[in-house]
């Protein structure tokens, strides 16, 4: 409980402080997931994204990220760097969504770099 509070603290305090216009969370794929997505390929599947491997504590920090940012600071853009293509993450919070405004999709810059 600590931990959580300190990190919703400190989006707040950055926005406050700095004026920041929003957040990029970095590499959430490895937070979503138990196996961190490593390894792993994703189909498309509904029960890839949807099962005990889903990392719920990591969802609702994402989602109350979400929901307090634009609570608070409706001007304010997120935008989540996935690989999963986990769905309903830029669907609002309210919507059962992670609330995310943009997902930046590494895969396939990822591959040019290869």
């Amino acid at each position: 409980w600590e931990v959580l509070r300190f990190l919703l603290s400190n989006l707040r305090w950055w926005m406050e402080e700095y004026c920041f216009d929003g957040f990029r969370f970095d590499g959430i794929t490895s937070m979503l997931y138990h196996h961190h997505g490593i390894g792993t390929g994703f189909s498309g599947d509904y029960s890839e994204y949807f099962g005990l491997q889903v990392d719920e504590e990591s969802l609702v920090y994402l989602m109350l990220s979400n929901h307090i940012l634009h609570t608070l600071y409706p001007n304010c853009i997120t935008i989540a760097e996935d690989v999963s293509g986990m769905p309903a993450l830029c669907r609002t919070v309210e919507e059962g969504g992670l609330g995310f405004d943009y997902r930046l999709a590494m895969a396939i810059p990822d591959k040019w770099i290869q």
